[in-house]
């Protein structure tokens, strides 16, 4: 049975594989490696920079039109990176966005609005395993297993001192305005 589901992923690559050379229009280059991955006959978008925005960011994004965190925000469905959402980092930007203290300028409606579009335009994150306490703040603890959970090259926030310990596994902390440089 082992033998027969390892066949299958074989033919499964190398059919995909063929389909990718098609597509291209030239031979399929092994030193070049596919912009996709196959895992138990799942494939996988391995060109995409899976990101987790930090809630800093996203209230960056409410406050100011002009800032490079409004910015990301617009260019968030535009396929040139994917965010991913945990279920506690959602509850977290909506407890955030509706204090008073954070004079968000918009009203609670387009607040709202905002917060459902994330919602639909990221990839809902399952968490597994919990990395607490790892990191000074438990507010980031959440944004960096999310982070870990999806795979994710990058941290967007603001607060980089506070992710330092994340680069041990591969995920980095970054400012909304050099992760529109590495998009752009």
């Amino acid at each position: 049975r082992f033998t027969r589901a390892v066949s299958h992923r074989k033919r499964t690559k190398a059919r995909i594989k063929n389909k990718y050379s098609l597509i291209r229009g030239d031979g399929f280059d092994e030193g070049e490696g596919m912009p996709f991955d196959i895992i138990y006959d799942i494939v996988y978008d391995t060109q995409v920079i899976r990101v987790v925005l930090d809630t800093n960011v996203v209230v960056a994004a409410m406050k100011s039109s002009t800032g490079a965190s409004h910015e990301l925000l617009l260019r968030a469905d535009s396929g040139l990176f994917e965010a991913s959402l945990s279920v506690p980092l959602l509850i977290e930007y909506q407890d955030v966005t509706s204090r008073a203290e954070m004079k968000i300028p918009i009203s609670t409606q387009a607040v709202d609005a905002i917060i459902d579009w994330i919602c639909r335009i990221s990839v809902n994150q399952k968490i597994h395993f919990l990395w607490r306490p790892y990191l000074p703040d438990p507010k980031d603890d959440m944004v960096f297993e999310t982070a870990l959970a999806a795979g994710a090259t990058y941290i967007v926030t603001f607060n980089i001192k506070d992710f330092r310990k994340t680069e041990d596994f591969g995920v980095t902390a970054i400012k909304p305005s050099e992760f529109l440089k590495i998009i752009s």
